[in-house]
């Protein structure tokens, strides 16, 4: 359902400008939009910090999971559903054209991987505080000086993302479009394989955890940063008392 919260994560690989352009097609959703999107719409940008423990000097380290592929031959394992391919136009193919036949192939991404994510409240659950502090700001202007004809809850329409999660579901990509085989090492990343480079293609280093797939928190992109440091179902431990 695409007439409600929407929530996407975007996994930079590489510095990326991110341009967000959200339009409406059929004046029949006027309401949903007025309502989803007008002092609803915000972004949260989650920056590792735990990996590297380093008080008063924050680091944006973070730890790197790594796939080898004669260790997959020797333990006969598939490759994982989540490998950082995308979706990309054929070039040469008209707009219009885009999702016929032959119209799309899948590509090594080198720059973003963005998810949708259906449980809204694990995906960011910071997002409750940072609206109803928006809107106590928009409030208090509205009705300044102690003129307040309403009260704040009146006022405010703060959404229950644990209740609206329970309504979305994820939508899994079709299994022809994320399954490759061994051969994949050899002519998945045409950038690894150009013989113009140096660059190793016996092993895969991937900011996320692999093998998991189609979760309602993250998607295909598990940040192992973002699940350990943010994660709302996970009993954080302050630094000063973890043990090495």
């Amino acid at each position: 359902n695409k007439h409600g919260f929407i929530q996407l994560s975007v996994l930079a690989v590489e510095k990326s400008d991110l341009t967000v352009v959200v339009e409406l097609l059929n004046g029949q959703y006027y309401r949903d939009f007025d309502q989803n999107i007008v002092d609803k719409s915000d972004i949260f940008v989650h920056t590792p910090s735990r990996a590297v423990n380093t008080p008063g000097t924050p680091s944006r380290a973070t730890f790197m999971m790594i796939l080898e592929s004669q260790d997959l031959a020797d333990s006969k394992l598939e490759l994982p559903y989540n490998l950082p391919m995308s979706m990309v136009r054929v070039p040469g193919t008209l707009p219009k054209n885009i999702g016929s036949t032959g119209s799309t192939k899948f590509d090594f991404e080198l720059k973003i991987l963005v998810g949708r994510l259906s449980d809204l409240y694990q995906g960011d659950p910071f997002y409750e505080d940072r609206q109803t502090a928006h809107l106590r700001e928009e409030y208090l202007k509205l009705f300044p000086g102690g003129s307040n004809i309403t009260t704040f809850s009146e006022f405010a329409s703060i959404p229950d993302l644990v209740s609206i999660s329970k309504t979305l579901y994820s939508d899994p990509e079709p299994t022809d479009n994320v399954e490759y085989g061994p051969i994949w090492w050899t002519n998945g990343d045409a950038a690894a394989n150009n013989p113009n480079t140096t660059a190793n293609t016996g092993f895969l280093g991937l900011p996320y955890l692999p093998y998991f797939s189609n979760c309602k928190g993250s998607d295909s992109f598990i940040s192992l940063s973002k699940l350990l440091e943010t994660d709302p179902f996970c009993q954080l431990v302050d630094p000063t008392e973890t043990v090495p």
